[in-house]
């Protein structure tokens, strides 16, 4: 970064602006993640707020979540057998 993304005594302002834009970024997402359904709106959340890819996302169950810290332990991929058809697994 070249310079400071803040420039001297706009630090507020600034700080305002981000803040804009994460209320629209969030508001969209909860759009469109309530769209997917019950079953993939939890994934979009895990993605987004603890930086989980897709398969650890789809990977992650109740018991994974102790004492208010997620444990990323298997993620879930699709694989094509040798029919040319894709299975889903989960694999530790």
């Amino acid at each position: 970064m070249a310079r400071h993304p803040f420039p001297m005594g706009k630090a507020v302002e600034g700080l305002a602006v981000l803040q804009e834009n994460a209320q629209e970024l969030i508001d969209g997402l909860e759009e469109r993640s309530t769209r997917l359904g019950p079953r993939l709106e939890p994934a979009v959340w895990l993605m987004v707020c603890c930086g989980l890819r897709i398969g650890e996302s789809l990977g992650v169950f109740p018991e994974d979540i102790v004492d208010g810290t997620l444990r990323c332990r298997r993620q879930v991929v699709r694989i094509k057998n040798s029919s040319g058809k894709y299975g889903t697994f989960t694999l530790p």
